[in-house]
């Protein structure tokens, strides 16, 4: 326990940028009229995200309470790795101004 608090200090360190950028860009980059929505829907799906990650490491530490530690380490930097992967892919040069912009959110 004497190590988890300075760790988990540490990871705040890191989140109140993170969360300080993400309110930033949103302010930013939302046009004044759709802000409230921008901001409400960045929200809501930064809360559902968490709570189905909450509920899949529910379901599987059941699963799992059989593997070792490192194992189940080991899937959650393969879905780390993954996501990487698949925003290195939308944010190509090759796509990205692909997609058309929808008219409500153009300033």
């Amino acid at each position: 326990m004497t190590w988890a608090v300075p760790l988990f200090a540490l990871a705040g360190l890191f989140d109140g940028p993170l969360l300080s950028a993400t309110l930033r860009i949103r302010a930013d980059h939302a046009p004044s009229r759709l802000r409230p929505q921008v901001f409400t829907l960045g929200a809501g799906l930064k809360i559902t995200a968490a709570a189905r990650g909450s509920a899949v490491a529910g379901l599987s530490a059941g699963l799992s309470a059989g593997l070792p530690a490192p194992l189940v380490l080991l899937g959650i930097a393969v879905v780390q790795v993954a996501a990487a992967i698949l925003y290195a892919v939308v944010r190509s040069p090759r796509t990205r101004g692909a997609a058309a912009v929808p008219e409500a959110f153009t300033p």
